[in-house]
């Protein structure tokens, strides 16, 4: 159970959605010489491009150099007039991401082993200063920056290191760590995905990373379920958990000597299962993770997806009911008189955009499996789905036959996902989704 405090409701969204920077605050612990190392940044910033283009063997100055050329970058954005200045900070994280992508990603495997120290002693230093940052100051006395910091985590993806990927999973696996910050860390395993579905071969790092986000989408939150800040914090972390997960693209990192090694269709369905997460999921999850199913690449030889055609057309059931119940609130009506003013609150979630959405996954469904439920299932739901899209009221008749009739013919006595029933991490591959 992970307390509260590590949950901070809307505040959270507002640093999330980069809204950085904006708020008067004093910090409680600005890291690094600020006075010293702004005087002499140009340097600092001069001297490792130079020595990150050199194809000379580093000396342990320039090693050094390299080091605080880290901590300089991360170190930073934790003093008060970066924390101050929304351009400011802007301009830094700009920079350091061009910096990244620059000296590191766009030549980062060269054959000399040279430039590979220089990389090597340049990712420890990082990830050094980075837990300085985050791990050994007071998050609650030290929030903006460190969101800060955090914002600079999703570009390390990018190198693909393996070095950097155990450091992303640490981020989130750990109990101690603020939720603001696993955001961005998992945002930077993004990078790593898809996965090849050819793959003859699991690599463990690729294991490391799916386990991690299993994990943290299948933990069990401890908050209020009547306090709407909580539990929309909730909602935008672990939908942002599922959508990374969802980018691998595959049922499973792989199958080998009769073991599934990485599941990942089993988490997707326990999202879209009845009473499984702690809280439950919404709508916006659910679809989320409907959507991830309908993109599987997986050799159907290994994965059956029937499980999936079930619960992706009972979330899109879901969809459709709570679709018509929100009218409500954004139908247009005709005002009585030039006086009257609208009172309708607004759409609840972007249902154009999201029935849009459902039109592709399906497609892209169809075109994986070349099955003939998921055949009938795109064909049952276009109707709908394009009433949807024009912000119209769909069919009564066909909405509650699709939701109380289509969808009941898709059920399987199925419980796993896959062939075969055998899992390294003991992680159960059952999956009970309960909706009847």
């Amino acid at each position: 159970m992970f307390a509260k405090s590590r949950l901070i409701g809307l505040g959270f969204l507002l640093l999330a959605s980069g809204s950085v920077g904006l708020v008067q605050v004093v910090e409680d612990m600005p890291v690094g010489d600020s006075a010293a190392m702004e005087k002499a940044s140009k340097k600092i910033k001069s001297r490792f491009a130079e020595i990150a283009a050199s194809d000379k063997q580093p000396s342990k100055d320039d090693l050094a150099a390299v080091e605080l050329a880290a901590q300089y970058y991360v170190f930073r954005v934790t003093w008060p007039e970066y924390n101050e200045s929304p351009d400011k900070l802007a301009a830094a994280l700009k920079e350091f991401n061009a910096m990244y992508k620059q000296r590191i990603v766009d030549n980062l495997f060269p054959e000399e082993k040279i430039y590979r120290d220089t990389v090597v002693t340049f990712h420890r230093a990082l990830k050094d200063s980075f837990k300085k940052v985050l791990d050994e100051r007071d998050f609650a006395k030290n929030r903006l920056s460190s969101v800060n910091a955090a914002m600079m985590l999703p570009v390390l993806g990018k190198s693909k290191s393996e070095d950097i990927s155990d450091f992303l999973t640490g981020i989130i696996s750990s109990a101690k760590q603020n939720d603001a910050v696993k955001l961005y860390a998992m945002r930077g395993l993004k990078e790593y995905f898809p996965l090849d579905p050819q793959a003859l071969m699991v690599k463990p790092g690729d294991v490391k990373r799916v386990q991690a986000l299993t994990n943290y989408i299948e933990r069990k939150w401890d908050v209020k379920k009547e306090n709407k800040q909580e539990m929309d914090a909730c909602s935008y972390l672990r939908r942002e958990a599922i959508r990374v997960l969802g980018q691998t693209q595959l049922a499973a990192v792989g199958f080998q000597k009769k073991r599934v090694e990485g599941q990942i269709a089993s988490t997707l369905l326990r999202v879209l299962a009845k009473d499984f997460l702690d809280p439950p999921p919404s709508l916006s999850e659910k679809c989320t993770a409907a959507f991830a199913l309908c993109n599987v690449k997986t050799n159907l030889q290994d994965y059956h997806p029937d499980m999936a055609i079930y619960a992706v057309g009972h979330t899109l059931g879901q969809f459709v009911t709570e679709y018509r119940s929100d009218q409500i609130n954004f139908k247009k009506e005709p005002a009585k008189d030039k006086e009257a003013k609208d009172t309708k609150k607004g759409a609840r979630l972007p249902w154009k955009a999201m029935s849009e959405d459902w039109d592709r996954s399906l497609a892209a469904f169809e075109a994986h499996t070349k099955n003939d439920k998921v055949t009938s299932l795109k064909k049952a739901a276009e109707p709908l789905l394009k009433a949807i899209q024009g912000y119209q009221n769909p069919n009564e008749q066909i909405a509650n036959g699709f939701v109380n009739e289509f969808v009941t013919k898709l059920k399987t006595a199925q419980k796993i996902p896959f062939k075969e029933s055998f899992t390294p991490d003991n992680k159960p591959l059952e999956v009970e989704l309960g909706y009847e």
